[in-house]
């Protein structure tokens, strides 16, 4: 591995060496930083990060995360989760933050999320006469509690406890799914 213009057997000067010795240190360190990750950054350079990616600070990226993976962790049912979110922010229609990573404060309201047309719907299926149905409360008091969007985690169990009884809807939609 002889050098350009060097005669083999000439002496190499100090700051080849040192150059070398130096890169050898680098690469010494860049193979240390493969295990490295975000976390192990420091705050200044991960808010610096993070707000060069979403325009927002690290403490609001973990709260979005913690609310994505809640809502992840309650396995609702496809149809609830759109695949398309209107976002006032950009005035249009973005991909679902559950799928693709938008902060959170660009949609104002995490209701926004869900399709709450369809929730509304699933409620108005309900034969809210029957004690099977009627266990976790009327209709009127899950549109109410529908306001947060905490409870839709909670809406989906009671869905899928409900959902294994078809007699649970009204006469009319009898023999139909419950979502369509």
């Amino acid at each position: 591995m002889g050098l350009k213009g060097v005669q083999k057997g000439a002496k190499r000067c100090k700051t080849d060496q040192m150059s070398r010795n130096q890169l050898k240190g680098i690469d010494k360190e860049a193979r240390k930083g493969q295990n490295m990750c975000f976390s192990d950054l420091p705050d200044d350079l991960q808010d610096m990060v993070v707000g060069f990616c979403f325009q927002i600070r690290t403490k609001e990226l973990k709260h979005d995360l913690k609310t994505i993976f809640e809502i992840k962790s309650w396995n609702l049912p496809s149809k609830f989760i759109p695949r398309t979110v209107f976002c006032p922010e950009t005035y249009g229609h973005v991909p679902h933050p559950l799928r693709v990573y938008r902060p959170m404060s660009h949609f104002r309201n995490n209701l926004r999320l869900f399709d709450m047309i369809l929730v509304m719907d699933v409620l108005h299926r309900l034969d809210f006469r029957r004690n099977s149905v009627r266990w976790m409360g009327s209709r009127w008091d899950w549109m109410e509690k529908l306001q947060e969007w905490e409870f839709v985690g909670l809406f989906s169990l009671f869905i899928r406890e409900v959902e294994k009884n078809p007699r649970n809807l009204k006469p009319n939609w009898l023999g139909m799914s419950l979502m369509l």
